[in-house]
């Protein structure tokens, strides 16, 4: 609590609302549980173990709501939370592997951004090629 300048674990909700910079305070927060969880505390260790838990059961709904059950589909994940390592990354795994032994868990490819500039290319009319997709890997846009 110390990096949040408060006594009192119940006056998080109101440092992490009173400005316009939410999504960065959270982040900052995020990184700070993810130090905990690394050095032993178990209360962070959980966060993570369900935080982790609850995104691959999100990432299964969607493969449900795609129909993909029967397929052998590849998940990923994007966002800061999924930059803590293996913290959220193996729960996340777990519990995608779990109700979908057919599934990889891969890291991504390429980062949101160049996610983004892809579905640009592709609202474009811009043909993503394997040969688009190298050059983009060459120039290490990841």
């Amino acid at each position: 609590m110390n990096s949040l300048n408060i006594e009192d674990a119940g006056l998080i909700p109101q440092v992490i609302y009173r400005d316009s910079a939410l999504k960065l305070r959270i982040a900052n927060l995020s990184l700070v549980a993810a130090k905990a969880a690394q050095a032993g505390d178990l209360v962070a260790r959980d966060l993570f173990l369900r935080g982790g838990k609850g995104l691959g059961e999100m990432a299964c709904a969607v493969i449900r709501q795609l129909h993909l059950n029967e397929s052998a589909v590849l998940v990923s994940g994007v966002g800061g939370v999924f930059q803590t390592g293996e913290l959220i990354w193996n729960p996340y795994r777990e519990e995608v592997l779990r109700q979908f032994r057919q599934a990889s868990v891969v890291s991504p490819r390429f980062s949101s951004v160049v996610g983004a500039l892809l579905l640009a290319y592709q609202r474009g009319g811009v043909e993503i090629s394997c040969s688009l997709l190298e050059k983009l890997e060459a120039a290490h846009l990841r």
